[in-house]
């Protein structure tokens, strides 16, 4: 709105101020309205941006903390040392007890020397080449059929072909078995070697050239994995063995000594599995410490109320009611519910955990804590996500999402946008039409003003000839 000011050549008033005061005067009323609902609904769209931010930090604080590999249901104990023997992961469904590992063999994949030529040139007495370094001979040319497991495949190899060029050829025919060729060199001899990709017994490359059967160099054998697991022989085709004991995985690195096995155990990591279940408390608390800073009303020193941008709002409630209602979920023996754990609602209605009801749990039965928690995580998700729609990634202070997030199960449908987006995309359309109307009362301004402003003008102009008149007499 304009705010010049300057004195009439006739009258000497600000005349220009006050066509600006009296048109201020009259869209005054409007222009607090606007003001004030915009800045009511800037505060309600701030609250809810920051309560859909406490919200999906609680669902990943949720998905990552009951995820089992590190809510701690159970641990590996074994010697350090054989940590360079085998490496020992377990999961949710790993059962506590004691283990001893021997390592016979370890798989391996099957390695042969197909053929080799020479790696320099040969020339004649002349100096001429004749044969250039690296090429295929004649009598090692012919059509060279290998195989793997049944599956085959066929290449012909040409007098002159150069040896990397026949590698290259192999590893890049569409129906390749899974081998891998290669050229090792020593300065006089080039070697082409075949590898197979995977491990075991059943990876074992055969040769046939020309229809016949073809007996190249082994340089390595394919070798399944041997080991036992307390004395009982057992075979992978692999080193990663899976499945053999229930959660359990082994990668198996090195052979052992004989009756020198890797002792190993499987143990229960309650002191890992209280603190997941504290950090779990603390971001339940902090969702709602954050409803009740946004929702309530206070009184000040003055006497003055001060409202909550979302003071008695409606979602605010239900998503109160809702998050606090799971806390009642009944469970199976031994333990019914929450409180008979240690964990229990304080006269605020926050949580708070009793650390030796919780031990004295974990101890009697780590799994059946796992399990609540991973039920409780999964009904508290459920409602996030209703709020907040698919959750987002995590960063860290740099923009870089942790290294041990756990993003959302792929396979879970969850909606881009939750009640909350929607909530603040009507907002955000409350405020353009807002906008609109900001744009009117500045229109109303200038016609005000513009009014005024000549019906001063023309008074001015007016005592200014009257003025004018009397100097002439």
């Amino acid at each position: 709105m304009s705010g010049i000011s300057m004195g009439g050549m006739g009258t000497g008033l600000d005349i220009y101020g006050m066509a600006n005061q009296l048109a201020t005067i009259q869209v005054q009323p409007k222009a607090n309205q606007l003001a004030k609902q915009e800045a009511e609904i800037d505060s309600e769209i701030a609250a809810l941006n920051e309560l859909s931010d406490s919200l999906n930090s609680f669902y990943n604080t949720l998905n990552k903390y009951t995820d089992p590999t590190i809510f701690g249901s159970v641990h590996v104990q074994m010697q350090e040392d054989d940590e360079s023997t085998v490496g020992i992961s377990v999961d949710e469904n790993a059962m506590p007890n004691t283990y001893e590992l021997g390592v016979q063999e370890l798989a391996a994949r099957h390695k042969i020397e197909l053929f080799n030529v020479s790696a320099v040139d040969e020339v004649d007495e002349d100096g001429n080449v004749i044969t250039e370094a690296g090429a295929i001979p004649a009598e090692l040319a012919g059509e060279y059929t290998l195989t793997i497991d049944g599956e085959a495949i066929t290449v012909n190899i040409e007098e002159g072909d150069a040896i990397g060029d026949v590698a290259t050829l192999i590893n890049d025919h569409p129906d390749n078995p899974g081998m891998t060729a290669g050229v090792i060199s020593d300065g006089e001899t080039s070697y082409l070697t075949l590898t197979s990709d995977d491990t075991g017994k059943a990876s074992e490359i055969t040769v046939e050239r020309d229809g016949g059967q073809y007996e190249p160099i082994e340089l390595q054998a394919a070798q399944d994995a041997e080991f036992t697991i307390d004395g009982i022989k057992m075979t992978s085709d692999t080193n990663k063995v899976e499945d053999v004991i229930p959660g359990v995985t082994f990668d198996l690195k090195s052979t052992t000594e004989e009756k020198e096995p890797v002792r190993f155990e499987i143990q229960p990591d309650t002191s890992a599995m209280s603190s997941s279940v504290d950090t779990i408390v603390e971001s339940f608390n902090d969702v709602l410490k954050l409803l009740d800073e946004l929702g309530s009303s206070t009184i000040d020193d003055s006497g003055t109320v001060i409202r909550g941008p979302l003071a008695n709002d409606s979602m605010v409630n239900g998503l109160r009611s809702e998050l606090r209602s799971i806390l009642q979920t009944p469970f199976d023996e031994p333990f019914p519910n929450l409180a008979s754990i240690g964990v229990m609602t304080d006269r605020d209605g926050y949580l708070e955990v009793d650390s030796e009801m919780l031990d004295a749990a974990l101890e009697e039965d780590p799994k059946a804590v796992t399990a609540m928690f991973k039920e409780l995580a999964d009904e508290w998700k459920d409602v996030a996500t209703q709020y907040i729609g698919r959750p987002e990634e995590e960063v860290d202070e740099e923009g870089e999402e942790p290294s041990d997030y756990i993003p959302p199960d792929d396979d879970e449908y969850i909606p881009a946008d939750g009640l909350i987006s929607e909530r603040v995309d009507n907002l955000e359309r409350d405020l353009r039409g807002i906008e609109d109307e900001w744009a009117t009362v500045e229109t109303r301004y200038e016609n005000i003003y513009q009014r005024y402003l000549n019906e001063f003008i023309a008074m001015d102009l007016a005592v200014s000839q009257i003025q004018n008149s009397m100097y002439a007499l």
